[in-house]
């Protein structure tokens, strides 16, 4: 299991708006998905443990949900690691 926050700073952000952004109040809405409860900007990724069930069907190797924390609902997300045609992080 892999469980981080999101930040709210732009990387590619001048530094001041960096430091300006983290000083801040972070949103303060939990945010629940089924039994699981996430902090505001928390994401939490599970293995999946059903990938080698069906090896020709393209399943993510992780899945889980982020917690925006300002008030829209909780997002489903899957996470591959592998690379897409162009040589990127998927």
């Amino acid at each position: 299991m892999f469980n981080g926050e999101a930040g709210a700073v732009a990387l590619n952000a001048e530094a001041a708006d960096q430091v300006n952004a983290l000083m801040r109040a972070a949103p303060s809405i939990d945010g629940t998905i089924g039994n699981l409860k996430l902090a505001p900007r928390q994401l939490v990724l599970f293995p999946d443990r059903f990938k080698s069930d069906a090896p020709e069907k393209k399943r993510p190797d992780y899945w889980g949900a982020y917690n925006p924390g300002d008030g829209t609902p909780v997002v489903r997300v899957s996470a591959w690691m592998a690379k897409d045609r162009y040589q990127n992080a998927m």
